[in-house]
């Protein structure tokens, strides 16, 4: 007889704002798992967290299965010293700890959801990598169950949730207007502000020179654990976040030029924003956020430009919720959901406002939309089917 193999769950310091869906698709699917009573770091650890997370390890059946949402290194090493299978599942994109040492480990198997990470990850030497879309948690959305009085907190007829990632130094590294080599990434950046299609990304579009000058300019305190070219550290650490930053507060602009939006955020928002949008401050995951997913007739979704060609998780938590998801166009976005029928797409932000414009005086469809978005999160990437591949794929690597 097969026995059905035990779990063995860390949470990383860097999701101590979620629950974890891994958690409930393993106990919806029947396994045993337990939870690692500490917070475990993504990337730098110490001898002391390290001997933590080998006792916790030792605590258990020598068979039993570790898994983390995120990679986690210092739990690689241990299940590489313990000679321990260890699950990770990433959902950010790209997740610095992916090019550290502890991610070469054979012990390791590693799940993206973006199919650019994935081949990037595949040249750095990754083994038993694979491709696994994020997920929404379906039956922790069927026990939500607010009050009419609170969610008329959150009523709006459109919604965005997030930071707007202003920052002071990294916008100092665009302020060249005078044909300095400053300029090359301003005119790149502004090139493709707003607009979302496969020509529209930050990645191998500089000269060397520009990657040079900037990456003199940074700091590199700590870097030395990762094994990332200077290239891909500049685009993503800058180009990235500054077409992000620039993306959300043009479409934002845009909207709200025309219609009512609520900006929930902790962070600070441009002056001349801050007077177009209803501006709320933070929301939790598990209680704020669904509220506004089930409480806003459009629910806007605009990626990070770090996330080259996958769906992040916001798609999912507002499908989960039954919400109405209105995103920026991802190249993988087809190959998951059908647009105009479960999911809404733009190319850019003018065809965001557009497209809620119509949305918000076509109710009909846009609540048919929010249901089949719904029911193909709910058949095709609920936790535990998700979980369920994972497993599966587990089993057949190691032969268990």
């Amino acid at each position: 007889m097969i026995m059905k193999p035990k779990f063995l769950y860390f949470q990383p310091e860097i999701t101590i704002t979620t629950l974890s869906g891994i958690l409930w698709g393993l106990i919806e699917l029947g396994y045993e798992a337990r939870e690692g009573q500490i917070l475990v770091p993504d990337s730098e650890y110490d001898d002391e967290i390290l001997s933590k997370v080998k006792s916790v390890l030792d605590q258990g059946s020598r068979d039993e299965i570790v898994i983390t949402q995120d990679f986690c290194a210092v739990v690689a090493q241990a299940c590489h010293e313990k000679n321990r299978i260890y699950i990770s599942w990433v959902y950010d994109s790209p997740q610095r700890a992916l090019y550290m040492r502890e991610a070469l480990y054979d012990t390791n198997i590693i799940f993206v959801f973006d199919k650019t990470q994935f081949s990037r990850l595949k040249e750095a030497g990754l083994k038993n990598l694979f491709y696994e879309p994020l997920a929404g948690n379906i039956t922790k959305a069927g026990t939500f169950a607010p009050s009419e009085n609170e969610l008329a907190e959150y009523k709006s007829d459109i919604s965005f949730v997030g930071n707007l990632y202003s920052d002071s130094i990294r916008e100092s590294l665009f302020a060249g207007t005078d044909g300095t080599v400053l300029e090359e990434g301003n005119k790149l950046i502004t090139s493709v502000t707003g607009k979302w299609d496969k020509d529209s990304g930050v990645f191998n579009k500089v000269s060397d020179e520009y990657i040079r000058f900037i990456y003199e300019r940074m700091s590199h305190e700590g870097e030395e654990i990762y094994n990332i070219s200077p290239r891909f550290l500049v685009e993503t650490l800058v180009l990235a976040y500054e077409k992000s930053s620039r993306d959300r507060i043009e479409a934002l602009r845009k909207l709200s030029e025309k219609m009512q939006v609520t900006l929930y955020t902790s962070k600070d928002i441009p002056g001349d924003l801050k007077d177009k949008l209803k501006c709320k401050g933070y929301v939790s995951y598990d209680e704020g956020m669904p509220k506004v997913f089930l409480s806003s007739k459009i629910n806007i979704n605009i990626t990070m430009s770090g996330i080259e060609t996958g769906i992040p998780q916001r798609v999912f938590d507002i499908m989960a919720y039954g919400g109405f998801c209105l995103t920026d166009w991802r190249p993988e976005i087809e190959e998951l959901f059908e647009s105009g029928k479960e999911i809404v797409t733009a190319h850019s932000a003018d065809e965001m406002t557009e497209k809620a414009d119509y949305y918000l005086k076509h109710d009909r469809e846009r609540l048919d939309i929010a249901a089949a978005g719904y029911k193909r999160v709910k058949e095709k990437y609920s936790y535990p089917k998700a979980v369920s591949r994972i497993i599966n794929k587990t089993k057949e690597v190691f032969g268990i």
